[in-house]
Formats: C-alpha cells, sequence, structure tokens
C-alpha cells in the first residue's frame, strides 16, 4: 500500500522524501519503496533545516524518525512519528508514536479530511 493513499484519497496532493544521512548510493529506491525524492548526505544537525525548507516553500510536513539525530525533524515538522522502538529523544520529540515499530502495520489507519 501506497502510505499517501489516505491522503491522495481525500483530495490532498502529497508526495514523500526520503531525508537521510546515507551517501546517494545507500539511498537508491528499491522495489516497493515509495519515496519520490530522495535527499541523501544530510548531516543530523541539518534534518531540522530541511524540513523547515520544504515548509517555507508551502509543504505540510509529517516527519517519521527513531533516532537522536533524527530529534530536531520530528520537532520541527508539522506532525513528528516517532517509532516506539526507537530512541527517547525520539520518542519524546513526536507529536505521534508508532508503537510497534512497523509504519505499516499501523492500525487504525490515519484519515485525513480536506478543510472546507
Amino acid at each position: 500500500m501506497n502510505p499517501c493513499s489516505p491522503l491522495t484519497a481525500s483530495g490532498h496532493e502529497a508526495r514523500i522524501v526520503m531525508l537521510t544521512g546515507d551517501q546517494e548510493a545507500s539511498a537508491r529506491p528499491s522495489p516497493g519503496r515509495q519515496e519520490s525524492t530522495i535527499i541523501s548526505g544530510v548531516l543530523p544537525d541539518n534534518k531540522g533545516f530541511v524540513i523547515q525548507q520544504l515548509q517555507n516553500s508551502g509543504s505540510k510536513t509529517a516527519m517519521v524518525g527513531d533516532g537522536i539525530n533524527d530529534a530536531p525533524a520530528l520537532a520541527t515538522a508539522d506532525v513528528g512519528i516517532a517509532m516506539g522502538t526507537g530512541t527517547d529523544i525520539a520518542i519524546e520529540s513526536g507529536d505521534i508514536v508508532i508503537m510497534r515499530g512497523n509504519l505499516t502495520a499501523s492500525s487504525p489507519p490515519l484519515r485525513f479530511q480536506k478543510p472546507p
């Protein structure tokens, strides 16, 4: 299932951006992954800044992360989604915590409504 399906089904435009500290060669999409943009080689201190740039361009952002390096971006995003199997600081920085550590196994699915 495409993680953007709940958004696009409710009339929102959505895209997945992979924001990673890995180098480009390691971050290349593989079959079954859904990201439309990959931003690689991002230093931990810059993840929050990249989220802020996306917001400044008019995007609403959700960040999914599990590590200490993700905490600033989780706090900066419009919605921070922390994995419950991650570090305490990531969990504290998120607005939502996925307890199972598997984003696709979360239930019930989130529902989105386009504002009037």
